[in-house]
């Protein structure tokens, strides 16, 4: 049985809502400029220095980085659907789920991401914002990848051409872990090999 608080109970502000939801939100300006991040927008950047910065730029966008003026002005930013969600949004249009492929550079690494993204006007704090929703499936996309096995030994390639087994590369790309078992017709070959077949009787 789900037991619902009331929501006074739960918080008593905007921003206390928001930062009950277990995904990243951000409230943004018309040029995608942060001006407000929940808890969990504020692990994958840091709120305190990114306010007043465009999303792409406080992201870590590699287009966004490889621009001189940053997020908005590389020509590839004309195809960013966060870009383009913002946009709509601030014109009154609510955007729902768009599915998002970019690359984000971090510690000196680029690594790719896959995210659903939503936009929604709203006003916050008197001012018209557009309210955005991530959502990071790039582990989920993952697993509708073409993952190369070697034939012999079953050993899996990851994206740097390391050989891993399976259990390794399952669990460093998506925390998963296996336990083990013995499936039927293995269970039969190895009793049969554990077991002499009974000799025949004279």
């Amino acid at each position: 049985m789900t037991c619902v608080l009331p929501l006074e109970e739960v918080t008593d502000s905007p921003a206390g809502v928001l930062n009950a939801i277990a995904s990243p939100v951000f409230i943004v300006d018309h040029d995608a400029r942060i001006v407000y991040a929940n808890a969990e927008a504020s692990q994958m950047v840091r709120a305190n220095e990114t306010l007043g910065q465009r999303a792409g730029d406080a992201l870590k966008c590699e287009h966004a980085a490889g621009s001189a003026g940053g997020c908005g002005t590389s020509p590839n930013c004309g195809q960013c659907k966060l870009r383009r969600s913002v946009a709509e949004a601030a014109r009154g249009v609510q955007s729902k789920d768009r599915l998002h492929r970019t690359t984000w550079v971090r510690c000196g690494k680029a690594f790719q991401v896959t995210l659903l993204i939503s936009a929604s006007p709203i006003s916050w704090k008197g001012e018209k914002r557009v309210l955005v929703f991530l959502k990071d499936i790039t582990e989920l996309t993952a697993l509708r990848e073409i993952v190369p096995i070697c034939m012999c030994c079953r050993k899996v390639r990851d994206d740097e051409s390391y050989w891993k087994s399976v259990e390794e590369y399952f669990h460093e790309r998506m925390n998963v872990d296996f336990s083990h078992g013995v499936c039927p017709s293995c269970h039969e070959r190895m009793m049969a090999e554990l077991v002499p077949p009974a000799s025949p009787r004279d």
